[in-house]
């Protein structure tokens, strides 16, 4: 490989930044918002709640009082809050409070103190009207109940003293702050919680507009073909484009940064209490910049590879919305309480970022996971720019030169198809799925495996008018791959163990999973039977048939093997939708697609699983989860065993491609 030339790459850069710089969408972006909008996201809300506790403090609310009132006139005059605006013997509250006469109306029925001064057995009822579609009525509510405690917990007084008994003695509760180690957080509570999301937002916008320009707005000009015919080396023009966006996206950092600094500095020096503390200090500007710098080369190299895809500037701002939507999403783990680094969010690039950042500003990060993030970080953005380089080797992207969709799937690649299965699976399970599941999660998890899991998988492959039984490897396996997998079920069982035991031991499952897993799945008030078919059959079934039928159906002609396995593995991972799940299932996933390209039949794959989850659900319930690992030779035996037919099983079952879709054959 020939070294780089630098020189070559300063030219390019030179020219796009120029080019770039010129564009006023890009200076709007990069400065406009940073400077003004997003500083004013994070400062005027805590300001507007400061006015608006300032405003509650000074506020008096107008109480009429209806009936036997006259002795409660006192305990509502010891409030400062309350002002009576309003009294009457006979009146109707309800035309009161619709003329505004008073904010809220409390009425005493008739003789109410005489019943209270003499009948002991005796409990007269008060009523409150008000108007709950003003907020400031249900302020007034809080003081009225107030006022009326104390005056019940007076008469209670009263009342025990005519009876000779001697009232319990009050306790006085004083509340002290202890701060043994001090406050070590570089900026309040309020700020580290929202910035992240606010940087990822900022970041991803800022060089949403630089990439597209150097790539698709270069195209749009007719300007590229000119500088691909230069003797410029293709990575050069590469690099110095890649290095404008990184630019234009540090930039943007440091300016938002900065602003913010200077906001929080004018914008909270007024304040005059410690109701909402805003504290964003310089030094806490240096670890944000320090921290984020990787997110600038992830988001600059990930923006290239999408507008690469843009034929148009207009296309290219329509494909960036779901990118700007995906990195809010990361940021979104900082809303998460008690999640930390060590649990292993600094292993997902991106999303670790967002909760370094917050650990960072609270000032209780661990320094090696820290560093696990940050090196994460690195290798992800060196491996995303090295993918990135070669975007200029591909004339077909850059000319808009696209193969037909014909073309496409005669040629074996349903990436764009396999792609939308799995996104419209992830939101119906995200949005439908856990509601169901939350609502039933024996019934539920029944109904998500068929219309979430295997209705779009269906679908799909009905609309690409392609055979669900040559796809998905329906045909009739052969006896000895049957046989073969229920002997290899219990080491596949001991090695997803033994992987989460790993997991955990680096990165600890917080109790609260545990418990809601025990809850939901041991502990429901079902019968054993009917959690089997729930939890153990039915996702055995139509999980297998989506990602070891459909997807593997679909991706096998494009890809060899082993990247299969690590696809379709990795993709069962995620599907699980759990931090502490996804290597576990995604070791668990590749296993199950090795053994459905081996066998070249899905039903191998099914008997797996389901013994899989049944085994789960089988030891939680009876709890003996070590029972397993303290008989691992007959697991290790009866898998030998098992892969030794499986090997014999191979012959004629073996995967055969998929079955062209009918209006595509030749």
């Amino acid at each position: 490989m020939t070294s780089l030339d630098w020189d070559e790459i300063c030219v390019v850069f030179r020219k796009d930044l120029l080019e770039v710089l010129r564009d006023y969408r890009t200076l709007i972006v990069m400065i406009l918002m940073p400077v003004i909008i997003y500083p004013a996201l994070l400062v005027l809300p805590s300001s507007l709640a400061h006015h608006l506790q300032s405003d509650m403090r000074s506020k008096r609310y107008s109480v009429g009082l209806v009936g036997d009132y006259k002795s409660a006139v006192k305990f509502f005059g010891e409030t400062k809050t309350i002002t009576i605006t309003k009294t009457a013997d006979e009146a109707e509250p309800e035309k009161i409070v619709s003329a505004k006469l008073a904010d809220i109306v409390v009425s005493f029925p008739k003789d109410f103190f005489r019943l209270i001064d003499g009948n002991l057995d005796s409990t007269p009822k008060v009523t409150i009207f008000y108007d709950a579609r003003k907020d400031q009525n249900l302020m007034a509510l809080t003081e009225v109940r107030g006022v009326l405690n104390h005056m019940r917990s007076a008469y209670v007084q009263k009342r025990l003293e005519s009876l000779g008994v001697k009232a319990p003695q009050r306790y006085v509760v004083n509340f002290s702050d202890l701060k043994e180690l001090g406050d070590q957080s570089l900026a309040s509570e309020p700020v580290r919680n929202i910035l992240p999301f606010l940087l990822f937002t900022m970041l991803t916008v800022s060089i949403i507009y630089p990439a597209l320009d150097v790539i698709t707005g270069e195209r749009e000009r007719n300007t590229l073909p000119l500088l691909l015919m230069s003797p410029t080396d293709r990575r050069s023009i590469m690099y110095g484009k890649f290095l404008v966006v990184c630019v234009m996206g540090a930039a943007a950092l440091l300016i938002g940064l900065l602003s913010i600094f200077i906001f929080m500095q004018i914008g909270t020096s007024s304040a005059s209490d410690d109701f909402i503390v805003m504290r964003f200090p310089i030094q806490a500007v240096v670890m944000c910049g320090f921290v984020a710098l990787p997110l600038v080369v992830i988001l600059s190299s990930l923006s290239i590879l999408l507008a690469s895809w843009c034929k148009t500037f207009q296309q290219g701002q329509g494909y960036f919305v779901p990118f700007l939507f995906v990195a809010m999403g990361a940021s979104s783990v900082c809303s998460l309480p008690g999640l930390k680094l060590s649990s292993g969010i600094a292993l997902i690039p991106v999303v670790n970022i967002a909760l370094s950042l917050k650990e960072v500003l609270s000032g209780q990060y661990d320094f090696i996971w820290l560093a696990v993030s940050l090196l994460v970080s690195i290798g992800f953005a060196v491996y995303v720019t090295y993918l990135a380089s070669h975007i200029l080797d591909s004339e077909r992207l850059l000319f808009g030169v696209a193969d037909s969709r014909l073309r496409r799937r005669l040629s074996g690649d349903f990436g764009p198809e396999v792609g939308l299965l799995a996104l419209t699976v992830f939101l119906l399970m995200f949005y439908l799925g856990q509601t169901l599941q939350s609502w039933d999660i024996v019934v539920g998890s029944l109904i998500t495996q068929v219309v979430v899991i295997l209705l779009p998988a269906i679908v799909l492959l009905r609309h690409l008018k392609m055979s669900l039984v040559k796809t998905m490897s329906l045909e009739r396996p052969r006896l000895l791959s049957l046989l073969g997998a229920l002997l290899i079920t219990p080491l596949c069982i001991v090695v997803s163990m033994l992987v989460y035991k790993f997991q955990t031991g680096i990165a600890p499952a917080p109790e609260a999973f545990t418990t809601m897993f025990t809850r939901l799945i041991v502990d429901n008030g079902k019968p054993l039977w009917l959690c089997l078919i729930g939890i153990a059959i039915a996702p055995g079934i139509c999980e297998e048939l989506l990602f070891r039928g459909a997807i593997l159906g679909l991706l096998r002609p494009r890809y060899k093997p082993i990247l299969l396995c690590v696809l379709v593995g990795v993709l069962f991972g995620l599907f699980h939708m759990s931090v502490f799940r996804v290597l576990p299932t995604a070791v668990l996933g590749m296993l199950l697609t090795g053994l459905a390209i081996w066998t070249g039949s899905i039903w191998p794959c099914m008997i797996v699983h389901i013994g899989n989850n049944s085994s789960a659900i089988l030891l939680s319930k009876f709890g003996n989860e070590e029972m397993l690992l303290n008989w691992w030779p007959v697991p290790i035996v009866a898998g030998v065993l098992g892969l030794f037919l499986l090997y014999h099983s191979r012959g004629s079952a073996q995967y055969q491609k998929p079955e062209k879709p009918e209006d595509e054959k030749i």
